[in-house]
């Protein structure tokens, strides 16, 4: 059984540290370890950065989307943003790559800009 939340806010870095919140709150669900929710919250706000980073001038229209689907093994995030350049040409940084490689177990971006993050909970006797 996988739970899941939805937000929807301005398209803002502002907004990161709410994203951070609910993102622990949900990690937590499935008692991951506090090392990885700090991994899991630097990959949300590494997605969340290079996607508000994209545009010099910020948008009063633009929405940033951010899924959590909670699985008993795992976590997917999804983040994305729509209402300015719907569907940006995505290429990471080499240290967006390095962080993101990092502190989650997959990462990818797909068509449309946005981000899916995958943080798995360790095996018994993984560290």
């Amino acid at each position: 059984m996988s739970e899941h939340a939805e937000l929807d806010l301005p398209l803002s870095a502002r907004y990161a540290t709410t994203v951070r919140a609910v993102a622990a709150s949900m990690a937590s669900t499935i008692s991951m370890s506090i090392d990885d929710i700090d991994d899991l919250r630097l990959g949300v706000n590494e997605a969340i950065s290079v996607l508000t980073d994209l545009d010099d001038e910020a948008s009063a229209a633009g929405r940033l989307h951010v899924r959590f689907e909670v699985e008993p093994d795992r976590i997917l995030v999804t983040v994305g943003r729509s209402g300015v350049n719907d569907a940006p040409n995505l290429e990471l940084d080499v240290l967006a790559e390095r962080i993101l490689g990092a502190v989650v177990d997959e990462y990818s971006i797909d068509a449309t800009g946005a981000f899916l993050l995958v943080k798995q909970v360790p095996a018994d006797g993984d560290s």
